[in-house]
């Protein structure tokens, strides 16, 4: 085991092709993804009665409280609820 493996450090390199590689493979996922989540928007929007398809939610992090999008994929309907 040498010194970089005990403190858990990467070089700069390794740091480096892991972050372009997270953000690239992000990227293409939101672009080959998004045809259906804008589909899921349309279909939830409509089902929904235009209640909507996103909602915000609060949540608690290292150093402070952040927010972040998120889609509604859930059918809201009467029956279920009673």
């Amino acid at each position: 085991m040498n010194k970089t493996e005990v403190n858990g450090s990467k070089g700069l390199y390794q740091r480096f092709f892991k972050r372009f590689f997270d953000i690239v493979i992000a990227s293409v996922g939101l672009i080959v993804l998004s045809p259906l989540f804008l589909i899921l928007w349309i279909w939830l929007s409509i089902a929904n009665k235009g209640a909507g398809a996103f909602f915000v939610q609060e949540r608690p992090g290292m150093e402070r409280r952040y927010r972040r999008l998120c889609l509604k994929l859930v059918y809201f309907s009467a029956q279920y609820f009673s």
